[in-house]
């Protein structure tokens, strides 16, 4: 085993050291950070340095490269490179992160990470949350670590204006759902779904209503939206969908959930769409 793949070994042993003691806390994994200096990063870096191309190119490159070094319960570990130029990515949305994120600065130089707070309510993630705003910059320095909370605070790494090379671990979502945001406007967008196969299923339902009208698809979506093997924001998107293409059908529907639906989620959204339809009549 060569010298490189040795100290992420040990970082990762160090790791599971950490987070198998009692009363752990991801927080703790900051002290992971003792273990970086100007000797063992360079041992990190050659851990992908065979993924890195050399070549150049006139094309804009994207603000950050992201190598995945080790994934296992509540620590995933990767490296991500920053280009400096501080520009916003292409997405007109910032997503409030569903995990805890370490971020260690595995450079010389300390780093400014402009951070956009985010008071997302887990314990009440329907409810639209109040909007984003900005938080006091980051200042990172050399080969420190910051701990970002889950539904709370996300670090623009596409806002950094140094080159800057990263460490990240981050933690099993503390939630199956999060909220986007305008990056304009800071308003919340809506709300989605943290697991790849619950966001497909989202995303199916509300295509669905945006583009088929036929008596199976509605049927389809009755049944998703009736059956508790699926998650709540997944029956929601099937109601809403149901809505736009039967609005007679999907309130007969939302009138029977209102009083028999086993979730208080579902009642409740019920109830409010069921007000709102009353308004627009």
């Amino acid at each position: 085993m060569n010298v490189n793949s040795n100290f992420q070994d040990q970082l990762i042993a160090r790791a599971e050291q950490i987070m198998a003691q009692d009363g752990y806390q991801f927080s703790q994994l900051a002290g992971l950070s003792e273990m970086i200096d100007s000797s063992t990063v360079p041992q990190l870096l050659q851990c992908v340095a065979e993924d890195i191309s050399e070549e150049t190119s006139a094309e804009k490159k994207p603000f950050l490269d992201q190598n995945y070094l080790y994934s296992k319960g509540d620590f995933n570990l990767s490296l991500v490179f920053c280009n400096g130029l501080g520009e916003p990515s292409d997405s007109h949305e910032v997503c409030a992160n569903e995990f805890d994120l370490l971020l260690v600065n595995l450079g010389n130089q300390s780093i400014d990470i402009p951070v956009l707070q985010t008071k997302v309510d887990i314990n009440h993630i329907y409810e639209m949350p109040v909007p984003a705003k900005n938080s006091p910059t980051v200042i990172l320095g050399p080969y420190h670590a910051h701990i970002f909370k889950a539904y709370n605070s996300v670090p623009l790494l596409d806002g950094i204006k140094q080159q800057a090379c990263l460490l990240t671990a981050h933690s099993e979502a503390r939630g199956p759902l999060t909220w986007t945001y305008n990056r304009e406007t800071f308003q919340p967008t809506r709300l989605i779904a943290t697991q790849v196969a619950d966001s497909r299923s989202q995303l199916a339902a509300s295509l669905i209503g945006e583009l088929s009208g036929s008596s199976k698809s509605i049927e389809c979506l009755e049944g998703v939206a009736k059956s508790d093997r699926y998650a709540p924001f997944v029956r929601w998107e099937a109601f809403s969908s149901l809505c736009k293409l039967d609005e007679e059908r999907g309130r007969s529907l939302l009138e029977a959930a209102l009083v028999h639906d086993g979730d208080q989620y579902i009642r409740q959204l019920a109830d409010k769409t069921l007000m709102a339809l009353s308004v627009s009549a």
